[in-house]
């Protein structure tokens, strides 16, 4: 069964917290954010030695969207701006146990 750990933010999250802030991100729903990434282009992954993975698709030039998923294959999708992703996205490279690349950004 998965942990519950509440993030610095305040907001929950399953498992291990990310990396990154997700101050500026917008939580969107399951069906909203399948919806929004199908047949979309890739912008970047990450994948934990956990086996959580963090996959960037692009919504619109300015925008991206962010799938979080577990190691027992939960999703959660959030919206955020480019260029704070951008800001963000060194964290990933910093972090332990992290690996992948965000080419498309």
């Amino acid at each position: 069964m998965s942990q519950r750990v509440s993030a610095p933010n305040g907001r929950c999250t399953l498992g291990r917290p990310l990396p990154i802030s997700l101050d500026t991100a917008n939580p969107m729903s399951w069906r909203l954010g399948e919806r929004n990434t199908d047949d979309t282009a890739t912008l970047g992954e990450w994948e934990h030695a956990s086996g959580r993975v963090v996959t960037i698709f692009e919504a619109t030039p300015d925008t991206a969207i962010l799938r979080c998923k577990t190691p027992a294959g939960r999703e959660r999708y959030y919206g955020m701006a480019r260029i704070d992703l951008e800001r963000e996205i060194e964290a990933f490279e910093r972090a332990d146990g992290w690996r992948g690349s965000a080419g498309g950004l």
